[in-house]
């Protein structure tokens, strides 16, 4: 594991496709951040180290057409992402199989361009059967934004690779390809797999309850404590897991040769970021042991991996959690063999948060004081790209004698912006700036809950609040859009006279004379002149911010 300190989970099969449930509940669509998808041939994509034979529609790929690639890989082939943005998660996913008739081990790679210590390197056995496997990488915090994601080694047929952003979202799956064909493709001479068991069927003898007999501490022991945090579900049922070295249930039930999941909801007890593996295994461990690791965070994601009971090997294995110190809720295992999707099955989506209580505003701060300015944001807000707008703020003379705080954090949720500001009570009395939702704006009710609940602890009722920005990539006419609208509007109803449409300001200081800057304004989009890169503003973008929400200051008498 020389390279792999990152997170992964993976793939999809389709050996019989008999369920295609979808992976997660997001209300956009998919957008593919591959330059070239299918086209290996083109500048995007390089061959590195070694030259790469590429015969493009060489196979029928999974959804019945002629335009599966043949690559056969010398060192690796892959394509960079110039715009990734450092600290987000990206997942990519890709539909492989065996070009040669007998299985072959290919890595999936995810590394900062150049390679640097936390590349991750995966290796997959990939069979003569079409089979879809996925990674997930997270671009580095403070590191190079520019990274690629590439196969390594092998006489394989490739099709449809596909790179999203999956900052912020439960699951870190991707999503389903569109237009898959609910027939068996390329291996219609072959028998159909065995049927598979109910794909909801959770194997574990013992779910939450982590004090059963049927959870054992391995090696070193591991301290658990029931009910210690609200769970995904809004209930507080999930465990705190202190695992000395690793701690799993045996799963003595298993069926040699059949394929099973192992999916569990995480998050890190220490508000630090930690490297948790999940594993699978023959029991006692064989070389087919699987150990992969992830990036577990702050905020409660899913993860999952997917092992086979090997043919003709202990049917007796188990599933195990090793090392960290975090919450754990509802683990599952399911036989997935001969499922279309080897991802697991939703278990519970988040209830809606209650409804808004009614806005209190309260009256302005006391006479004579000078309050200082509160930013409080995401990665917008702590300038990625470009010279931060509080920065700005912090040089008008209009802030003059004023401290201003940026408290701006890349990549985080609305949620997570709210328990810092609500960890920092002396901020209750700024003038405030509020900018969230843009990591989590498809969970539009949770931005608005989050919101309100900074505001309610507001103590004056001098505060703004920022619409959400969309991305190059959510232009008009998508459901990306139309969703941030949605919230944008519902924002500009509750805090009227606190709101400050910062998105259509953008969209609208284009540059007249430049073509692109033009396209991006018919898109509804920020222009191109006033972006670091798809959302990220750049020194000019957040001069405009900063300038916007002077003027609010100003024009409220607030400065």
């Amino acid at each position: 594991m020389k390279l792999t300190t990152r997170l992964i989970a993976f793939l999809l099969t389709l050996s019989f496709l008999g369920w295609s449930g979808a992976v997660h509940s997001d209300t956009a669509a998919p957008v593919n951040l591959l330059t070239s998808a299918d086209d290996f041939n083109s500048g995007p994509w390089q061959s590195f180290v070694l030259n790469t034979k590429v015969t493009p529609n060489a196979a029928v790929s999974p959804d019945n057409s002629q335009d599966a690639t043949h690559l056969v890989v010398g060192g690796f082939i892959g394509e960079i992402l110039p715009a990734a943005v450092p600290g987000h998660l990206y997942v990519f996913s890709t539909w492989m199989k065996s070009a040669t008739g007998s299985d072959q081990q290919v890595s999936l790679a995810g590394e900062n361009n150049p390679p640097a210590a936390d590349s991750l390197l995966t290796p997959f056995n990939v069979g003569p059967e079409w089979k879809r496997f996925y990674i997930v990488y997270k671009c580095p915090d403070g590191g190079n934004s520019n990274f690629r994601l590439s196969y390594r080694a092998g006489d394989i047929f490739v099709w449809h690779p596909m790179v999203e952003d999956v900052t912020g979202k439960a699951s870190q799956t991707p999503s389903d390809v569109p237009g898959i064909a609910a027939t068996a493709t390329g291996s219609a001479a072959r028998p159909p797999a065995p049927a598979a068991k109910p794909g909801s069927k959770n194997l574990l003898k013992s779910t939450d309850d982590f004090a059963s007999s049927a959870w054992t501490s391995f090696n070193a022991q591991a301290t658990i404590t029931p009910n210690a945090t609200e769970s995904p579900n809004k209930t507080k049922d999930a465990a705190h897991f202190a695992v000395g070295q690793f701690v799993g249930q045996v799963i003595d039930t298993a069926i040699p040769g059949h394929t099973y999941v192992f999916s569990t909801w995480m998050k890190s007890a220490t508000g630090a970021d930690q490297s948790v593996q999940l594993a699978g295994e023959n029991n006692p461990p064989a070389p087919d042991t699987k150990f992969t690791p992830f990036t577990v965070t702050s905020d409660w994601q899913r993860f999952s991996i997917v092992f086979k009971c090997p043919d003709g090997g202990n049917s007796n294995f188990r599933f195990s959690w090793r090392a960290g110190d975090i919450y754990v809720w509802h683990p599952q295992v399911e036989d997935v063999t001969g499922n279309a999707s080897q991802t697991p099955t939703d278990y519970v989506e988040r209830p809606r948060p209650a409804p808004l209580k009614q806005l209190v505003l309260r009256g302005p701060p006391p006479h004579g004081l000078v309050q200082n300015v509160a930013c409080w944001g995401d990665s917008l807000t702590a300038g990625a790209g470009g010279t931060p707008y509080p920065s700005d703020i912090a040089l008008s003379p209009l802030c003059a004698g004023r401290n201003v705080m940026n408290g701006g954090v890349g990549g985080e949720t609305s949620s997570q912006i709210k328990r810092r500001f609500l960890a920092a009570p002396e901020h209750f009395g700024d003038l405030v700036v509020i900018w969230a939702g843009r990591n989590n704006y498809d969970d539009s009710d949770t931005v608005k809950a989050d919101i309100a609940e900074m505001v309610d602890q507001l103590t004056t009722d001098r505060f703004v609040v920022l619409s959400v920005l969309n991305m190059q990539t959510e232009p008009k006419g998508g459901g990306s859009l139309a969703t941030i609208n949605r919230l944008n509007q519902d924002l500009a109803k509750r805090y009227q006279g606190h709101y400050l449409d910062v998105r259509t300001t953008l969209v609208n200081a284009y540059d007249k004379s430049s073509a692109q800057d033009i396209a991006d304004h018919d898109s509804d989009c920020t222009p191109s002149s006033l972006r670091s890169d798809k959302i990220h503003l750049n020194t000019a973008g957040y001069q405009l911010v900063s300038n916007m929400v002077l003027d609010f200051f100003k024009a409220n008498k607030w400065v």
